[in-house]
């Protein structure tokens, strides 16, 4: 038998398939879908905002972005359909974070990973597998570093 767990959405206890919500809430979603999806194939509405979706078709913002993060909404097609990126809050249209937080997530990563080539350069018997002299922790306690 399947595991129980309680609902992502309305915290009513169900047993757990592949979905993190109920099957009432999956049937909720899958309307919603449906009615962005039928107001999105009018060509007169590609171009419209979030905003606009919700007032058309009465599905929450937060859902709708929600379609969009899990891939199901493609931003390509929908050139004014934007979401606020995870990080910053700045709108974005490639996913779940901006190009500016990307870029930023990126130099902090490589700062991180120069940072740790220094530290192997300078104790390089912390490596995982390296062999180890017998006395090596003994003289790194003392501060006696004759492998430098």
């Amino acid at each position: 038998m399947g595991e129980l767990a309680n609902c992502g959405r309305c915290g009513k206890v169900y047993v757990k398939t592949i979905q993190t919500i109920c099957q009432d809430c999956y049937k909720e979603e899958e309307a919603w879908f449906k009615a962005i999806d039928r107001f999105l194939s009018k060509k007169e509405n590609r171009a419209a905002s979030l905003e606009e979706i919700h007032q058309e078709t009465e599905v929450p913002v937060k859902i709708i972005q929600q379609f969009i993060r899990k891939g199901r909404l493609l931003l390509q097609h929908f050139p004014h359909l934007k979401v606020p990126c995870e990080r910053c809050g700045e709108t974005t249209q490639g996913g779940r974070i901006c190009s500016a937080c990307i870029s930023q997530l990126k130099k902090g990563l490589a700062k991180a990973d120069r940072e740790q080539q220094v530290q192997r350069k300078q104790h390089p018997f912390d490596e995982p597998n390296v062999e180890r002299p017998p006395d090596y922790r003994l003289k790194r306690i003392l501060g006696q570093n004759d492998h430098q």
